[in-house]
């Protein structure tokens, strides 16, 4: 054998053991909703002294009713009469999706057990009831054409339909946002392998260690298709299917009545359906001679372990100015990211953002990072559990910081409660003593007011 041939032979070596991780990567993701307990609870809500005490009445339940809308097609099951799978559908359902917290747990007994780091007893999560209230008309209906306009246009009665069945839906918000004094919306997009169900626990965990303030919705697209590669591969393709359906859905958001913010939180791949949408709104209302954000309502965008190309990503925001659509956009990132290191396998990208480095962005561009309004990466600088896909919730600091920014609306830095390590303008380190005892900048104990004293 010679040196050419030693070199491939290394080379096929060490590519198989990155195949081998990428796939134990895509197994973890795969197994991660077997036998599930709810994670750790968050540092901020351990630290404050009864941090339930502001949760409305009617919303003190071991369980957590989420508001989802999705473009699943129905795929019902003997023990599940309503459910739904990973084909797409060409229209939009919207119901209510019961988390579980605990076996018989009380009220008083989840909160205590949630309110401290150290709990006597694990605490399994799942899927309760899920009821379907109602599904606006399919986009795929069929068009007249207007020989004097020029134009296709809807049957005036399909017209008619859609904003019936659009104010039904707006019945239905109001009743919720009736429930909290928080008139706002949190809008999570799940990323792919994740089955209807899975993208439910991670919003229900954060709104219930946030002090269950506001209204969580689910977006829940059709991902979760069977396989290893090909799984991600037909999700990634269910991901461009669903974009049409997130942006009408958004825009009915921000005209929706009561509504004062929204806060669209994306994750994995999750974050490219988010961007997308995003960036095909901002285009057509700046055309239009609107503000993106106050058209959407749009406070804050959070991307959360993005699995996006890291030179797109730079398109979209300083070429195509997509941030402007809101008036904060967090992104987390991490190098311990198996998971992100699947796509970067798969796609050879330069960097996928979800594992982007300080040290990947060159000077020119550390400038125009400098420059962006409202932008902010925040580098989680330390392994997280499992696969380290998950961190935004899964890791108790790291969920500390987004309960912070969303339910508290802070920028960051000590000053404002936040004690992230600043590397540079817009670029800040949460690391592993984030919030710790002898973080200086850690929140003081404080007790929230009761409900009635909002």
């Amino acid at each position: 054998m010679d040196a050419a041939q030693a070199d491939q032979g290394v080379t096929m070596i060490r590519k198989s053991h990155r195949a081998a991780v990428v796939f134990g990567a895509i197994t973890l993701l795969a197994l991660a909703s077997c036998g599930r307990v709810m994670v750790g609870t968050p540092i901020v809500t351990a630290r404050t002294s009864e941090p339930y005490a502001a949760v409305p009445p009617a919303l003190r339940t071991a369980s957590a009713e989420i508001l989802y809308v999705t473009d699943r097609e129905p795929a019902p099951t003997e023990r599940r009469p309503v459910w739904y799978g990973f084909n797409r559908s060409p229209s939009q359902a919207y119901g209510l999706c019961e988390v579980r917290f605990g076996d018989g747990l009380t009220w008083d007994e989840l909160a205590a057990q949630t309110s401290t780091a150290r709990r006597t007893r694990a605490i399994p999560i799942g899927v309760g009831r899920v009821t379907e209230l109602g599904r606006l008309p399919s986009v795929n209906q069929t068009l007249f054409y207007d020989d004097q306009a020029g134009v296709l246009n809807e049957d005036p009665q399909i017209t008619r339909e859609r904003f019936q069945k659009r104010d039904d839906f707006y019945r239905v918000l109001g009743e919720r946002l009736a429930l909290t004094p928080k008139k706002e919306v949190f809008v999570f997009v799940h990323g792919v392998a994740n089955s209807f169900g899975d993208a439910m626990f991670a919003i229900a965990q954060l709104w219930h260690f946030a002090g269950r303030q506001g209204v969580p919705i689910v977006y829940s697209w059709p991902a979760g298709a069977p396989g290893l590669l090909r799984g991600y591969t037909r999700d990634r393709e269910s991901g461009e299917f669903t974009v049409f359906h997130l942006k009408s859905f958004l825009v009915a958001l921000g005209k929706a009545p009561g509504v004062e913010k929204v806060h669209l939180i994306g994750h994995s791949r999750g974050t490219d359906v988010v961007i997308t949408a995003l960036r095909e709104l901002h285009i057509a209302f700046t055309a239009a001679g609107l503000r993106t954000r106050d058209e959407l309502r749009l406070a804050n965008l959070m991307l959360a372990a993005p699995d996006l190309d890291a030179q797109v990503m730079s398109q979209r925001f300083t070429a195509e100015r997509v941030n402007l659509a809101a008036r904060r956009t967090t992104m987390y990132v991490s190098r311990y990211d198996k998971a992100i290191g699947l796509a970067d396998w798969l796609f050879r990208s330069w960097r996928r953002i979800g594992q982007l480095r300080f040290d990947d962005i060159p000077e020119a561009s550390r400038r125009t990072l400098e420059n962006i309004p409202g932008f902010t990466i925040i580098d989680v600088t330390f392994r997280s559990a499992g696969h380290g896909h998950s961190y935004f919730y899964d890791d108790p600091r790291v969920a500390s910081d987004v309960i912070l920014l969303l339910g508290g609306d802070r920028p960051p830095g000590a000053e404002h409660g936040r004690p992230l390590t600043k590397k540079a303008e817009g670029w800040w380190e949460l690391d592993e003593d984030y919030l710790s005892e002898e973080s200086p900048a850690a929140p003081a104990p404080a007790r929230r007011r009761h409900w009635t004293q909002q």
